[in-house]
This record gives structure tokens, C-alpha cells and sequence, in this order.
């Protein structure tokens, strides 16, 4: 078993597709490439400013049971698969999403993280074309693994029966 705050920093499996990210497929991939996490792809060689869909992914040994996949800071948006299914969308650049899900049985798991830099025109969108600064994609921070024993006790909620 892995011990908590399983580090998945490092070099890890990379594609890159420009299709549009409704588009998505995950179990059309082939991996080419490596890029590190953390990290930006549209700053590798190749991909230096372009714009559309990097997709990491690393296998995850000794994993099962209960945990929390946590990402620290990802964007302009993601797609988070464990075994090639989907467990979350994130849509909010730079913040970090704590996922807890049943991992199956102790293993070897496939993790594949799809983030797509495409700008949204929509006027609830967080980043137009001409902003101030690049809004880069990729993974910008760390992903971890930490293996929950019994509760949780950070969303644990009280409330009193009698006012």
C-alpha cells in the first residue's frame, strides 16, 4: 500500500489533440509523448502556444479501496478518468478539487487526466482571447493520492436537533 499524500509528481504518459474538448474520447488515445507534471504543455516543443486537449496519464500501483485524488491546480479545464471511467469534470482553472471515490480492488490502475486550453466565448466564461496574460494548459500543480481509513472527518457536519 502507499503511504498518505501519494506524490504523482513526475513524467508521465502525454498526447495531445486538437479536436474540439466535446469531442473527447478516451478510449480513442494513443500516447506519443511524455510531459511533466506539474507543468504546461503549450509551453513543450511542438505545442508551444497551441491550442486544444493535453492528455496525461501514469498507472497507480498498490491502489484500492477508498481515497482522495487531489488536484491542486489544473486548466482551463479537465476531465478526470480512473480505469477509463469518467469520476469528475472540472471547470474552474487553478483551483484545487479533492476527489474521493472507490478505486476498486488493490492494483495497478490506469489515472488519465484530459485539460483543454480552448478559450470559451460564452459570457460566463473565466478567460477571453484577449486578456492580460497567456492562460496557459496543463496540470500547474501537484496531484496526490491519500488512502481514506474510516471517516473523513473535514466534512463532518453537526447539527443541533433543539434550537
Amino acid at each position: 500500500m502507499f503511504s498518505r499524500n501519494y506524490d504523482l509528481s513526475g513524467v508521465w504518459d502525454f498526447t495531445f489533440q486538437q479536436a474540439p474538448f466535446a469531442e473527447f474520447c478516451v478510449t480513442e488515445l494513443s500516447f506519443d509523448s511524455s510531459a511533466a507534471v506539474p507543468g504546461c504543455f503549450d509551453l513543450l516543443p511542438g505545442k508551444f502556444l497551441k491550442r486544444g486537449t493535453g492528455v496525461y496519464r501514469r498507472s497507480v500501483d498498490n491502489t484500492g479501496g477508498m481515497i482522495a485524488l487531489t488536484l491542486e491546480g489544473l486548466g482551463l479545464r479537465g476531465k478526470v478518468y480512473w480505469d477509463r471511467e469518467l469520476i469528475a469534470e472540472i471547470d474552474c482553472a487553478f483551483s484545487q478539487r479533492v476527489l474521493r471515490f472507490d478505486a476498486g480492488e488493490t492494483g495497478k490502475h490506469e489515472l488519465i487526466i484530459a485539460v483543454n486550453n480552448e478559450f470559451d466565448d460564452s459570457p460566463s466564461s473565466m478567460f477571453f482571447r484577449n486578456y492580460d496574460f497567456y492562460a496557459h494548459g496543463g496540470i500547474y500543480r501537484k496531484v496526490y493520492i491519500d488512502k481514506i481509513d474510516g471517516f473523513d472527518l473535514k466534512y463532518l457536519k453537526i447539527l443541533p436537533i433543539d434550537p
